[in-house]
């Protein structure tokens, strides 16, 4: 919910929509929360868990050294 509230006034629900990149171990997540998150156009895109080292896209685009 504070995700959601704190979205520029541009994005959300029946507006632009928000992608967020998520961890995948379960325990860091919930059903009820991925379904408010798609109720207001955010979408979710999960990291398979313990893979992070290897597959985090931030190491591997534009912050790769």
């Amino acid at each position: 919910m504070h995700f959601v509230k704190h979205l520029p006034s541009d994005q959300g629900k029946r507006k632009k929509p928000v992608i967020v990149l998520l961890y995948g171990h379960t325990p860091c997540w919930n059903i009820p929360g991925i379904d408010y998150l798609h109720q207001n156009n955010v979408w979710c895109f999960f990291i398979p868990s313990h893979t992070s080292t290897i597959t985090q896209p931030n190491d591997c685009g534009v912050n790769k050294a």
